[in-house]
């Protein structure tokens, strides 16, 4: 971020916002960045903090150490998303959320005096600026208190009831649980994500990316709108109730197993599995799966290669196209498909049409996607 080298965006580092040090600050779009440890999971510091910052009139994106280090394309697109499209800025308003900071003393550690601290003339000249254009209001500075510093910024009354309202009654977590809104329920189950990303690309209004917390809010987008992200999530982690009256998720037309380059089969269909039934999966293809016979990104991790784009062959005509799919994945060895299906490129050409096929899941065929006998030479065991 330094010297503006995110996309030419301007990033202030360890600024002091009232009794806090943001990470990262970009003045510009009131974006706090905060990339933090495992330490801060659930943390009610955190939580306070973020409540104060909201109330200021800033947004705070959160980011894990390992995402900045895993994912950091992921990390850098987020941030420049939020900095350079206004329509993801809901935060940036009028009233409350339009306050400017008042800058209080700064960290004890700093060695420069209070009125010389470079981070705070800097930030005083913008307050001066934006002051003229929005409405300003400094918090109350107390001359002494047996709790508080001397000259130490306190909350106002309204700052104070803001922090102390109750927040909505949601019951997701990070791994799984059921996002209840007004009109639609959405839930999420993390052993099933494979982060294809459709979803916070798709309305990260509605499916807030890298946030600690509350990440799902159907409230944010029409019932349609949240319908149609819900149902373009490959693996089926990200499902839906409707409770306005309208129809719930139906088995497409044409059921399609979607090959992935270098990944799983992506099957959309009236998915027949065990005692399950579902629309939408991705089914491991790599052998190395911990949550088989879904995806959990082992292919990745494993550098599983597996081209999405096998050469076309001439398929039959299926004179149904649609039903019951069912998948039964066979001991030890591939993916028995039985029911109508195209096996699909990436790119949306059919390369065959079957009412029962063999899929190869050990990862070792040489004749992927179809199973070749592979996982008995390798000894493949699930």
């Amino acid at each position: 971020m330094r010297g503006r080298r995110l996309d030419n965006i301007k990033f202030r580092r360890q600024v002091p916002i009232g009794r806090f040090v943001a990470d990262f600050l970009c003045a510009e779009a009131k974006l706090v960045i905060e990339i933090d440890g495992s330490q801060h999971a659930e943390s009610r510091h955190d939580q306070e903090r973020d409540a104060e910052l909201k109330f200021r009139g800033f947004r705070v994106l959160r980011f894990w150490n390992d995402d900045v280090l895993k994912d950091l394309d992921a990390v850098c697109d987020t941030i420049i998303a939020y900095v350079r499209d206004e329509s993801l800025q809901r935060w940036r308003g009028s009233g409350a959320s339009a306050f400017l900071p008042s800058w209080s003393t700064p960290h004890p550690s700093r060695r420069c005096a209070p009125s010389h601290h470079p981070a705070l003339r800097r930030l005083r000249a913008f307050e001066a600026r934006k002051a003229k254009q929005l409405a300003f209001r400094p918090l109350t500075r107390t001359a002494s208190h047996p709790t508080r510093g001397e000259g130490e910024f306190i909350l106002d009354a309204p700052l104070t009831a803001a922090l102390a309202s109750p927040q909505p009654n949601r019951r997701p977590t990070h791994m799984a649980g059921t996002v209840e809104g007004e009109k639609i329920d959405v839930s999420f189950s993390g052993k099933r994500c494979i982060h294809s990303r459709n979803c916070v690309l798709g309305n990260p209004h509605v499916f807030v990316p890298n946030a600690p917390g509350e990440w799902i809010h159907p409230e944010a987008a029409s019932v349609e709108q949240v319908v149609a992200l819900a149902e373009n999530c490959p693996s089926g982690a990200i499902t839906y109730t409707r409770k306005d009256g309208g129809p719930q998720e139906k088995p497409p037309l044409v059921n399609t197993v979607r090959l992935r380059e270098n990944g799983p089969l992506a099957v959309h269909a009236e998915i027949v599995l065990g005692e399950e039934t579902l629309f939408r999966a991705t089914l491991c293809r790599c052998g190395l799966s911990q949550n088989k016979p879904f995806c959990d990104n082992s292919h990745i991790k494993a550098g599983f290669t597996a081209t999405g784009e096998p050469p076309l062959k001439e398929a039959q005509v299926l004179e149904a196209r649609d039903g019951p799919l069912t998948v039964t994945p066979t001991v030890n060895g591939p993916l028995k498909v039985e029911g109508n299906a195209e096996i699909v490129t990436g790119t949306g050409h059919t390369i065959a049409r079957t009412t029962k096929v063999f899929l190869c899941r050990c990862g070792h065929s040489a004749n992927k996607p179809f199973c070749d006998g592979s996982h008995k030479r390798v000894g493949f065991v699930a």
